[in-house]
This record gives C-alpha cells, structure tokens and sequence, in this order.
C-alpha cells in the first residue's frame, strides 16, 4: 500500500494522456479500493483454507481412530 501512495499517473504506462485532477483522483481512487477488495478476499480465503485443512485432517483423525478402535 505505501508503494501504491508513492506512485504517479506515469506509473501506469501512459504518461502523454492528459488526465484532469478529478479524474485521477477517481482512478486512484478505484484502484485503491480494487487493491482493498483482492487483499481482503485473498485474507479471508487463507484463513477459510486454513480452517478447511483443519477440518480434514480432523476427520482422517477421527477415522483412523475409529478404526483401530474397532480392530
């Protein structure tokens, strides 16, 4: 993120466009909340991921378990 607020309009590889104030602002804009919206999902799946591998190897416990249980 901080590399994102250094950075300048000729960052994105179109440095002859002329773009008005409020037109970067509104691109800087959307692309902050675009960086926000993949950060927070890809944080979200780790963890789910994460609790999703848990959960299996929970399970394979409980199986293995059961069946020298029953031997």
């Amino acid at each position: 993120m901080s590399l994102f607020e250094n950075s300048y309009i000729e960052d994105f590889g179109f440095p002859k466009v002329i773009l008005y104030e409020g037109i970067k602002q509104q691109l800087f804009k959307y692309i902050y909340s675009i960086i926000v919206l993949f950060g927070t999902g890809s944080l979200i799946m780790i963890s789910i991921f994460n609790l999703r591998l848990i959960v299996s190897w929970w399970q394979l416990y409980k199986y293995k378990a059961s069946a020298l249980l029953e031997d």
